[in-house]
């Protein structure tokens, strides 16, 4: 039997580190062995994923991926909370963020917009009787 793991970035989980204290050479050493031909291999992986400049990354190995999942289930377990983004794409939000991402926050704006466009109408053309053009004319 396979569980299917959802999508991880590199910047949740770099997240989920700082606030757990981990460091990429201490998470380099506990992942020694388990992914990478080369023994720096793991430890340049944990690297990128800190810096920050590959925040979109999604994390390939399993590996990390289980390792994720677990601490971040102890995590909801201590706090007692596990919010979700207000978009309802249903990525994780940390500290005081609504959004899990920029692109998540204009698409729940848009569909505000949206509906606030679309609202008012909907509810007016049920509050006034349809107006039909007469065809005689006055001439």
């Amino acid at each position: 039997m396979t569980t299917h793991a959802r999508e991880v970035t590199f910047a949740e989980f770099a997240t989920v580190a700082r606030r757990r204290g981990w460091t990429a050479s201490s998470l380099s050493q506990l992942f020694r062995g388990r992914f990478g031909d080369q023994p720096n291999q793991v430890g340049e992986f944990f690297e990128r994923m800190f810096q920050g400049r590959y925040a979109n990354t999604v994390i390939p190995y399993r590996s990390v991926l289980v390792f994720f999942e677990r601490e971040l289930s102890f995590h909801q377990a201590e706090t007692g909370r596990d919010r979700r983004c207000a978009c309802g794409c249903g990525q994780r939000v940390w500290d005081r963020k609504k959004w899990a991402s920029n692109a998540c926050r204009q698409k729940w704006h848009r569909k505000q917009v949206g509906d606030l466009k679309n609202g008012p109408k909907k509810a007016l053309s049920l509050l006034t009787p349809a107006v039909t053009k007469c065809g005689g004319g006055a001439g």
